[in-house]
């Protein structure tokens, strides 16, 4: 994807990123997708210009477009697997709530696992990032 601002979003079907999708697509007067791929959301409004806050956010998130990803379109936990989703959606922004979490239980009883695998997922898309 070449020029613009593109954002990437991880962990579209999680908790918080699940919720960054229904904000997008109602800012972008889309329906808000249950995603089983990843798409890509352009700019689907007029420009309206204004000093307030909330229409600068609000302009901006109209101008890019975002990619939304999940586990099922890339794993995170592999390094090559993001750096090629990277190198392939060239974000201009990251937005990275994803994450490995479990309930309760899951977290009390695979404590080390779970911190592994979040270190892990960071340091990929950080690496990826950059």
């Amino acid at each position: 994807m070449e020029g613009g601002t593109v954002v990437l979003v991880t962990g579209a079907a999680g908790m918080v990123g699940h919720n960054i999708v229904d904000v997008v697509c109602a800012l972008q007067k889309l329906e808000p997708l249950r995603l089983t791929k990843s798409e890509v959301y352009g700019n689907m409004l007029d420009r309206q210009d204004n000093e307030s806050l909330e229409n600068f956010v609000q302009l901006h998130v109209q101008q890019a477009k975002f990619v939304f990803v999940g586990r099922e379109e890339c794993n995170l936990l592999s390094y090559d697997e993001t750096l090629a989703f990277f190198r392939k959606v060239q974000p201009t922004h990251v937005i990275h709530p994803a994450a490995k979490v479990g309930g309760l239980f899951a977290n009390m009883n695979e404590k080390v696992k779970f911190l592994e695998e979040n270190i892990m997922i960071n340091m990929n898309v950080v690496r990826s990032a950059y």
